[in-house]
């Protein structure tokens, strides 16, 4: 039998079968907003410190792109601009202006705190509960 998923495009096949607010990974382009502070994550994820080298492996490894970080606590630059605009996915984390993740909203970027995108890099079903 031939699957359904076969006439879908890629960004059809990022959508989880899990529920209809989740999301894979897969064919995602993310990026950090902030800075991150929450060394105990790291050590509850990847069981380091500084987890950042891992998650960036780990979404390549689950097929999504990581495109970058807007790590300043001030408003946004044109050469970040144009780095959120590339993303699907805006991951906040600690010291983000306000105002970024409002634009981020205002163009339809999906927002996920950090902790719910560590988990769903690495721990099974590996989806976004969006």
């Amino acid at each position: 039998p031939t699957s359904p998923a076969g006439s879908m495009s890629a960004r059809d096949r990022s959508r989880s079968p899990h529920g209809s607010g989740d999301l894979t990974i897969a064919d995602q382009k993310i990026v950090f907003l902030g800075t991150s502070t929450s060394f105990h994550l790291g050590q509850k994820y990847c069981g380091v410190n500084n987890g950042f080298i891992k998650c960036k492996e780990q979404i390549k490894k689950l097929g999504g792109e990581f495109v970058g970080q807007v790590a300043s606590g001030r408003k946004m630059i044109p050469k970040d601009e144009k780095i959120v605009e590339r993303a699907d996915i805006v991951v906040t984390m600690n010291n983000y202006a306000d105002v970024d993740l409002q634009k981020a909203k205002a163009e339809g970027k999906k927002i996920v705190d950090q902790e719910a995108f560590m988990t769903a890099l690495f721990e099974p079903p590996k989806v976004l509960r969006l």
